[in-house]
Protein backbone atom coordinates (compact mmCIF):
# COMPACT_ATOMS: atom_id res chain seq x y z
CA UNK A 1 0.00 0.00 0.00
CA UNK A 2 1.42 3.37 -1.05
CA UNK A 3 2.04 5.73 1.87
CA UNK A 4 0.74 9.30 1.63
CA UNK A 5 3.56 11.76 2.17
CA UNK A 6 3.42 14.32 4.95
CA UNK A 7 3.46 17.10 2.35
CA UNK A 8 0.38 15.64 0.63
CA UNK A 9 -1.45 15.46 3.94
CA UNK A 10 -0.64 19.12 4.65
CA UNK A 11 -1.91 20.15 1.21
CA UNK A 12 -5.16 18.19 1.65
CA UNK A 13 -5.74 19.67 5.09
CA UNK A 14 -5.05 23.17 3.80
CA UNK A 15 -7.50 22.66 0.95
CA UNK A 16 -10.16 21.41 3.35
CA UNK A 17 -9.65 24.48 5.54
CA UNK A 18 -9.98 26.79 2.52
CA UNK A 19 -13.23 25.09 1.46
CA UNK A 20 -14.61 25.29 4.99
CA UNK A 21 -13.58 28.92 5.27
CA UNK A 22 -15.23 29.69 1.93
CA UNK A 23 -18.47 27.99 3.01
CA UNK A 24 -18.47 30.01 6.24
CA UNK A 25 -17.97 33.24 4.30
CA UNK A 26 -20.90 32.39 2.00
CA UNK A 27 -23.09 31.69 5.03
CA UNK A 28 -22.13 35.02 6.58
CA UNK A 29 -22.89 36.87 3.35
CA UNK A 30 -26.27 35.17 3.07
CA UNK A 31 -27.06 36.34 6.61
CA UNK A 32 -26.07 39.88 5.61
CA UNK A 33 -28.76 39.82 2.91
CA UNK A 34 -31.27 40.02 5.77
CA UNK A 35 -29.57 43.02 7.37
CA UNK A 36 -31.51 46.24 7.86
CA UNK A 37 -28.49 48.12 6.48
CA UNK A 38 -29.06 48.54 2.75
CA UNK A 39 -25.37 49.17 2.08
CA UNK A 40 -24.47 45.90 3.78
CA UNK A 41 -27.21 44.12 1.82
CA UNK A 42 -25.89 45.43 -1.48
CA UNK A 43 -22.27 44.61 -0.67
CA UNK A 44 -23.23 41.10 0.43
CA UNK A 45 -25.25 40.44 -2.72
CA UNK A 46 -22.44 41.59 -5.00
CA UNK A 47 -19.87 39.58 -3.04
CA UNK A 48 -22.04 36.49 -3.46
CA UNK A 49 -22.28 37.12 -7.18
CA UNK A 50 -18.54 37.55 -7.52
CA UNK A 51 -17.92 34.39 -5.52
CA UNK A 52 -19.47 32.27 -8.28
CA UNK A 53 -20.41 29.81 -5.53
CA UNK A 54 -23.46 27.70 -6.52
CA UNK A 55 -24.63 27.83 -2.91
CA UNK A 56 -25.30 31.55 -3.36
CA UNK A 57 -27.83 31.14 -6.16
CA UNK A 58 -30.90 30.13 -4.16
CA UNK A 59 -30.46 32.85 -1.48
CA UNK A 60 -30.04 35.49 -4.21
CA UNK A 61 -33.14 34.25 -6.05
CA UNK A 62 -35.08 34.43 -2.80
CA UNK A 63 -33.78 37.97 -2.27
CA UNK A 64 -35.41 39.06 -5.55
CA UNK A 65 -38.63 39.14 -3.53
CA UNK A 66 -37.10 40.96 -0.58
CA UNK A 67 -38.70 44.03 0.98
CA UNK A 68 -36.10 46.56 -0.08
CA UNK A 69 -35.55 47.66 -3.67
CA UNK A 70 -31.79 47.97 -3.06
CA UNK A 71 -31.66 44.31 -2.04
CA UNK A 72 -33.74 43.20 -5.02
CA UNK A 73 -31.70 45.24 -7.49
CA UNK A 74 -28.33 44.11 -6.09
CA UNK A 75 -29.47 40.49 -6.06
CA UNK A 76 -30.50 40.71 -9.72
CA UNK A 77 -27.10 42.16 -10.63
CA UNK A 78 -25.36 39.43 -8.63
CA UNK A 79 -27.29 36.72 -10.45
CA UNK A 80 -26.25 38.29 -13.73
CA UNK A 81 -22.62 37.99 -12.65
CA UNK A 82 -23.14 34.31 -11.88
CA UNK A 83 -24.68 33.61 -15.31
CA UNK A 84 -26.61 30.62 -14.03
CA UNK A 85 -29.67 29.57 -16.05
CA UNK A 86 -31.52 28.67 -12.86
CA UNK A 87 -32.00 32.40 -12.32
CA UNK A 88 -33.64 33.09 -15.71
CA UNK A 89 -37.29 32.51 -14.78
CA UNK A 90 -37.07 34.44 -11.46
CA UNK A 91 -35.36 37.33 -13.27
CA UNK A 92 -38.02 37.35 -15.99
CA UNK A 93 -40.63 37.65 -13.25
CA UNK A 94 -38.59 40.49 -11.74
CA UNK A 95 -39.05 42.48 -14.96
CA UNK A 96 -42.47 43.30 -13.51
CA UNK A 97 -41.07 44.67 -10.25
CA UNK A 98 -42.66 47.93 -9.12
CA UNK A 99 -39.24 49.61 -8.85
CA UNK A 100 -37.60 50.73 -12.10
CA UNK A 101 -34.06 50.21 -10.81
CA UNK A 102 -34.89 46.59 -10.04
CA UNK A 103 -36.38 46.09 -13.51
CA UNK A 104 -33.28 47.63 -15.07
CA UNK A 105 -31.00 45.33 -13.09
CA UNK A 106 -33.09 42.30 -14.06
CA UNK A 107 -32.81 43.26 -17.74
CA UNK A 108 -29.06 43.60 -17.44
CA UNK A 109 -28.78 40.25 -15.66
CA UNK A 110 -30.81 38.48 -18.33
CA UNK A 111 -28.50 39.89 -20.98
CA UNK A 112 -25.47 38.63 -19.08
CA UNK A 113 -26.94 35.13 -18.79
CA UNK A 114 -27.90 35.12 -22.46
CA UNK A 115 -30.74 32.62 -22.38
CA UNK A 116 -33.04 32.94 -25.46
CA UNK A 117 -36.00 32.34 -23.16
CA UNK A 118 -35.60 35.96 -22.03
CA UNK A 119 -35.97 37.46 -25.53
CA UNK A 120 -39.76 37.90 -25.55
CA UNK A 121 -39.92 39.40 -22.03
CA UNK A 122 -37.07 41.77 -22.90
CA UNK A 123 -38.83 42.82 -26.11
CA UNK A 124 -41.82 43.71 -23.94
CA UNK A 125 -39.47 45.64 -21.65
CA UNK A 126 -38.61 47.89 -24.61
CA UNK A 127 -42.03 49.45 -23.88
CA UNK A 128 -41.29 50.00 -20.18
CA UNK A 129 -42.36 53.42 -18.90
CA UNK A 130 -38.85 54.05 -17.58
CA UNK A 131 -36.23 54.94 -20.20
CA UNK A 132 -33.39 53.37 -18.20
CA UNK A 133 -35.18 50.03 -18.26
CA UNK A 134 -35.65 50.35 -22.02
CA UNK A 135 -31.94 51.08 -22.42
CA UNK A 136 -31.03 48.02 -20.37
CA UNK A 137 -33.47 45.82 -22.28
CA UNK A 138 -32.07 46.94 -25.64
CA UNK A 139 -28.53 46.30 -24.45
CA UNK A 140 -29.52 42.83 -23.20
CA UNK A 141 -31.19 41.92 -26.50
CA UNK A 142 -28.04 42.88 -28.38
CA UNK A 143 -25.98 40.69 -26.07
CA UNK A 144 -28.27 37.68 -26.44
CA UNK A 145 -28.15 38.05 -30.21
CA UNK A 146 -31.49 36.54 -31.19
CA UNK A 147 -32.73 37.75 -34.64
CA UNK A 148 -36.27 37.95 -33.23
CA UNK A 149 -35.22 41.21 -31.60
CA UNK A 150 -34.29 42.96 -34.86
CA UNK A 151 -37.72 44.39 -35.74
CA UNK A 152 -38.56 45.53 -32.18
CA UNK A 153 -35.13 47.17 -31.85
CA UNK A 154 -35.52 48.82 -35.25
CA UNK A 155 -38.81 50.31 -34.08
CA UNK A 156 -37.08 51.46 -30.88
CA UNK A 157 -34.85 53.69 -33.02
CA UNK A 158 -37.78 56.13 -32.95
CA UNK A 159 -38.08 56.09 -29.14
CA UNK A 160 -38.64 59.51 -27.59
CA UNK A 161 -35.51 59.19 -25.45
CA UNK A 162 -32.15 59.53 -27.21
CA UNK A 163 -30.36 57.22 -24.79
CA UNK A 164 -32.80 54.45 -25.73
CA UNK A 165 -32.22 55.10 -29.43
CA UNK A 166 -28.46 54.89 -28.87
CA UNK A 167 -28.85 51.56 -27.07
CA UNK A 168 -31.11 50.22 -29.82
CA UNK A 169 -28.62 51.18 -32.55
CA UNK A 170 -25.77 49.56 -30.63
CA UNK A 171 -27.80 46.39 -30.11
CA UNK A 172 -28.61 46.19 -33.82
CA UNK A 173 -24.91 46.47 -34.57
CA UNK A 174 -24.24 43.55 -32.25
CA UNK A 175 -26.98 41.50 -33.94
CA UNK A 176 -25.12 42.07 -37.23
CA UNK A 177 -28.04 41.41 -39.58
CA UNK A 178 -28.76 43.27 -42.82
CA UNK A 179 -32.47 43.32 -41.95
CA UNK A 180 -31.67 46.33 -39.75
CA UNK A 181 -29.84 48.28 -42.46
CA UNK A 182 -32.74 50.49 -43.62
CA UNK A 183 -33.72 51.49 -40.09
CA UNK A 184 -30.13 52.35 -39.21
CA UNK A 185 -29.71 54.40 -42.39
CA UNK A 186 -32.70 56.46 -41.29
CA UNK A 187 -31.07 56.84 -37.87
CA UNK A 188 -28.11 58.57 -39.55
CA UNK A 189 -30.46 61.58 -39.79
CA UNK A 190 -31.42 61.51 -36.11
CA UNK A 191 -31.49 64.89 -34.37
CA UNK A 192 -29.09 63.56 -31.73
CA UNK A 193 -25.45 63.29 -32.79
CA UNK A 194 -24.71 60.36 -30.47
CA UNK A 195 -27.52 58.38 -32.10
CA UNK A 196 -26.12 59.17 -35.53
CA UNK A 197 -22.64 58.05 -34.46
CA UNK A 198 -23.95 54.80 -32.99
CA UNK A 199 -25.99 54.13 -36.14
CA UNK A 200 -22.86 54.62 -38.26
CA UNK A 201 -20.93 52.23 -36.02
CA UNK A 202 -23.72 49.66 -36.28
CA UNK A 203 -23.79 49.88 -40.07
CA UNK A 204 -20.05 49.26 -40.08
CA UNK A 205 -20.55 46.13 -38.01
CA UNK A 206 -23.27 44.85 -40.32
CA UNK A 207 -21.25 45.57 -43.47
CA UNK A 208 -24.17 45.88 -45.89
CA UNK A 209 -22.97 47.52 -49.16
CA UNK A 210 -26.35 49.25 -49.32
CA UNK A 211 -25.18 51.49 -46.48
CA UNK A 212 -22.03 52.77 -48.21
CA UNK A 213 -23.50 55.90 -49.84
CA UNK A 214 -25.47 57.02 -46.74
CA UNK A 215 -22.41 56.45 -44.56
CA UNK A 216 -20.23 58.40 -47.02
CA UNK A 217 -22.69 61.27 -46.63
CA UNK A 218 -22.34 60.95 -42.85
CA UNK A 219 -18.60 61.66 -43.15
CA UNK A 220 -19.67 65.25 -43.82
CA UNK A 221 -21.79 65.47 -40.66
CA UNK A 222 -21.47 68.61 -38.57
CA UNK A 223 -20.35 66.56 -35.55
CA UNK A 224 -16.81 65.16 -35.54
CA UNK A 225 -17.77 62.08 -33.51
CA UNK A 226 -20.30 61.16 -36.20
CA UNK A 227 -17.75 61.77 -38.95
CA UNK A 228 -15.17 59.54 -37.26
CA UNK A 229 -17.76 56.79 -36.67
CA UNK A 230 -18.78 56.99 -40.34
CA UNK A 231 -15.18 56.87 -41.55
CA UNK A 232 -14.45 53.87 -39.36
CA UNK A 233 -17.63 52.19 -40.61
CA UNK A 234 -16.49 52.62 -44.21
CA UNK A 235 -13.27 50.87 -43.29
CA UNK A 236 -15.23 48.00 -41.74
CA UNK A 237 -17.51 47.65 -44.76
CA UNK A 238 -14.48 47.67 -47.05
CA UNK A 239 -16.22 48.85 -50.20
CA UNK A 240 -13.83 50.42 -52.79
CA UNK A 241 -16.51 53.03 -53.60
CA UNK A 242 -15.52 54.74 -50.37
CA UNK A 243 -11.95 55.27 -51.58
CA UNK A 244 -12.25 58.75 -53.11
CA UNK A 245 -14.31 60.26 -50.25
CA UNK A 246 -11.83 58.88 -47.72
CA UNK A 247 -8.83 60.18 -49.67
CA UNK A 248 -10.41 63.63 -49.70
CA UNK A 249 -10.80 63.38 -45.95
CA UNK A 250 -7.04 62.92 -45.54
CA UNK A 251 -6.68 66.70 -45.90
CA UNK A 252 -9.23 67.55 -43.21
CA UNK A 253 -8.11 70.18 -40.68
CA UNK A 254 -8.89 67.83 -37.78
CA UNK A 255 -6.10 65.36 -37.02
CA UNK A 256 -8.50 62.77 -35.58
CA UNK A 257 -10.40 62.75 -38.86
CA UNK A 258 -7.22 62.30 -40.89
CA UNK A 259 -6.07 59.51 -38.60
CA UNK A 260 -9.39 57.65 -38.89
CA UNK A 261 -9.40 58.04 -42.66
CA UNK A 262 -5.88 56.63 -42.99
CA UNK A 263 -6.76 53.56 -40.94
CA UNK A 264 -9.98 53.05 -42.90
CA UNK A 265 -8.06 53.15 -46.17
CA UNK A 266 -5.70 50.55 -44.80
CA UNK A 267 -8.62 48.25 -44.03
CA UNK A 268 -10.10 48.70 -47.50
CA UNK A 269 -6.71 47.80 -48.95
CA UNK A 270 -7.01 49.49 -52.32
CA UNK A 271 -3.55 50.17 -53.87
CA UNK A 272 -4.84 53.50 -55.21
CA UNK A 273 -4.60 54.85 -51.67
CA UNK A 274 -0.84 54.27 -51.44
CA UNK A 275 0.32 57.62 -52.85
CA UNK A 276 -2.03 59.74 -50.68
CA UNK A 277 -0.93 57.73 -47.64
CA UNK A 278 2.75 58.20 -48.52
CA UNK A 279 2.09 61.95 -48.61
CA UNK A 280 0.47 61.65 -45.17
CA UNK A 281 3.73 60.32 -43.71
CA UNK A 282 4.79 63.99 -43.62
CA UNK A 283 1.70 65.16 -41.70
CA UNK A 284 2.29 67.56 -38.81
CA UNK A 285 0.46 65.19 -36.44
CA UNK A 286 2.43 62.21 -35.17
CA UNK A 287 -0.66 60.05 -34.67
CA UNK A 288 -1.64 60.69 -38.27
CA UNK A 289 1.82 59.78 -39.54
CA UNK A 290 1.75 56.57 -37.51
CA UNK A 291 -1.69 55.63 -38.84
CA UNK A 292 -0.51 56.29 -42.39
CA UNK A 293 2.41 53.92 -41.82
CA UNK A 294 0.12 51.21 -40.46
CA UNK A 295 -2.25 51.65 -43.42
CA UNK A 296 0.60 51.33 -45.89
CA UNK A 297 1.65 48.13 -44.20
CA UNK A 298 -1.87 46.77 -44.57
CA UNK A 299 -2.08 47.64 -48.27
CA UNK A 300 1.46 46.53 -49.11
CA UNK A 301 3.41 47.42 -52.22
CA UNK A 302 7.13 47.88 -52.76
CA UNK A 303 6.77 51.60 -53.57
CA UNK A 304 5.91 52.28 -49.92
CA UNK A 305 9.20 50.82 -48.67
CA UNK A 306 11.39 53.88 -49.28
CA UNK A 307 8.98 56.41 -47.68
CA UNK A 308 8.49 54.07 -44.73
CA UNK A 309 12.25 53.66 -44.41
CA UNK A 310 12.52 57.46 -44.21
CA UNK A 311 9.97 57.34 -41.39
CA UNK A 312 12.43 55.30 -39.36
CA UNK A 313 14.09 58.67 -38.70
CA UNK A 314 10.85 60.30 -37.53
CA UNK A 315 11.15 62.35 -34.35
CA UNK A 316 8.21 60.41 -32.90
CA UNK A 317 9.04 56.99 -31.44
CA UNK A 318 5.53 55.72 -32.11
CA UNK A 319 5.81 56.61 -35.79
CA UNK A 320 9.17 54.87 -36.03
CA UNK A 321 7.85 51.71 -34.41
CA UNK A 322 4.80 51.62 -36.69
CA UNK A 323 7.01 52.12 -39.72
CA UNK A 324 9.05 49.09 -38.65
CA UNK A 325 5.88 47.02 -38.35
CA UNK A 326 4.63 48.21 -41.74
CA UNK A 327 7.92 47.43 -43.50
CA UNK A 328 7.89 43.97 -41.94
CA UNK A 329 4.41 43.29 -43.26
CA UNK A 330 5.37 44.39 -46.77
CA UNK A 331 8.64 42.49 -47.11
CA UNK A 332 7.66 39.34 -45.23
CA UNK A 333 5.53 37.72 -47.97
CA UNK A 334 8.21 38.15 -50.70
CA UNK A 335 10.90 36.99 -48.28
CA UNK A 336 8.88 33.90 -47.39
CA UNK A 337 8.28 33.19 -51.08
CA UNK A 338 12.02 33.39 -51.80
CA UNK A 339 12.79 31.12 -48.85
CA UNK A 340 10.21 28.64 -50.07
CA UNK A 341 11.72 28.67 -53.57
CA UNK A 342 15.20 28.01 -52.21
CA UNK A 343 14.21 25.64 -49.44
CA UNK A 344 10.93 23.92 -50.39
CA UNK A 345 8.98 22.76 -47.37
CA UNK A 346 8.56 19.32 -48.91
CA UNK A 347 12.31 19.02 -49.08
CA UNK A 348 12.89 19.99 -45.47
CA UNK A 349 13.41 17.39 -42.85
Amino acid sequence: MRLISLASIVILLSLALVIASSAEEIDELVLDLASENTTLQSEAAMALGESQDPQAIDPLIAALKGNGSVLRSSSALALGLMRNEKAVDPLIETLNDKDSNVRRSASWALGMIGDPKAVDPLIQALQDRDSNVRVSAAWALGLIGDPMAIDPLSQTLTDGDSSVRIAAAGALGQLNNTTATDALILALSDENSAVRAEAAWALGQIGDPKAVEPVIKATEDGDNAVRIAAIEALGEIGDPNALDPLVRTLTDKDGNIREAAALALGKIGDPRAVNPLIYLLNDSNGNVRGSAAIALGEIGGIRAIEPLTNSLNDENLLVRSKAVIAIGKIIRPPAEAIAEAIFPRNGRE
